[in-house]
């Protein structure tokens, strides 16, 4: 069961933050630094070091950390991080049922540890105007994978679904008309409105919004994987494209998270992995 942290009692004898087991506190980067406290916490969370988490500043981590999920749904236990001059990285240790969260944080040159609140309806930009929200590393999964293997609901995570409209978080009432109208089931909520979570979070959706599910065939995209552009679909950035480019296959040949690159000798267009179709 998720223990949250709203002080910082044991934290300077403890070998999670304060022993060269941690590589910021060995480096000389121990606290007060927001890199530090997460490394620690993360370990403190689920009792091991953490492996593939950037050893630089923080405004690397969302993009280089390696081996977590990563999405902007917020969830106990992950990684808060925000780019800029340095970046700042904190620890969600609550999420309400309106999506707002508090976190836990360590500055490095300021406060040792200390609570801050976000706010959804921001867009979690609420901090810092310096900093800018960037995404959550999942870094714990332990009370979210009993709620979902408990859950008594018609879809399943893994499930790849489609549906014809989409809500901003798992408690609203009012809908709204989805970019994208397919996508896999990767968390539930049980007993929510909207139980169920599309893409780490594309946006949240009920039995009602489903039209069908997909046979769960591998349909994953990959770098080298060959795939068709789904008809009508816009590029990553939103941009029209020429109607003969559904026509053909092309190869991926560059993916960061959800933007794929494809061929880099002809079209060398990024599209969201949703709007791809694997040949």
């Amino acid at each position: 069961m998720f223990q949250k942290r709203l002080n910082d009692n044991g934290i300077r004898e403890s070998r999670y933050y304060s022993s060269d087991e941690n590589p910021f506190f060995a480096s000389g980067f121990g606290m007060p630094n927001c890199t530090c406290y997460c490394y620690g916490r993360v370990w403190e969370i689920t009792g091991e070091k953490p492996i593939g988490l950037s050893l630089r500043n923080a405004k690397y981590w969302y993009d280089e950390s390696t081996g977590f999920e990563k999405g902007k749904v917020p969830r106990v236990g992950a990684i808060m991080c925000f780019n800029g001059a340095y970046g700042h990285t904190s620890m969600v240790e609550e999420v309400k049922d309106n999506g707002d969260i508090v976190c836990s944080n360590s500055n490095y040159g300021g406060d040792f540890f200390f609570i801050t609140n976000h706010t959804a309806s921001s867009g979690y930009n609420n901090y810092d105007k310096n900093l800018k929200f960037q995404g959550f590393l999942y870094t714990y999964k332990g009370d979210e994978k009993n709620e979902e293997e408990k859950a008594d609901t018609k879809y399943k995570v893994g499930d790849t679904v489609n549906y014809h409209s989409i809500y901003t978080s798992s408690t609203s009432d009012q809908s709204l008309n989805p970019v994208y109208t397919r996508g896999t089931i990767t968390k539930i909520i049980p007993d929510r409105k909207n139980p169920y979570l599309i893409g780490n979070g594309t946006g949240w959706i009920n039995d009602a919004s489903i039209i069908d599910k997909e046979e769960n065939v591998d349909q994953s995209i990959t770098v080298g994987s060959m795939v068709k552009v789904r008809r009508g679909s816009k590029s990553y950035e939103g941009v029209s494209i020429a109607s003969f480019v559904y026509d053909k296959v092309y190869r991926v040949d560059e993916l960061k998270n959800d933007r794929a690159v494809l061929d880099k000798n002809g079209i060398r267009t990024a599209f969201h992995v949703n709007d791809l179709i694997r040949e």
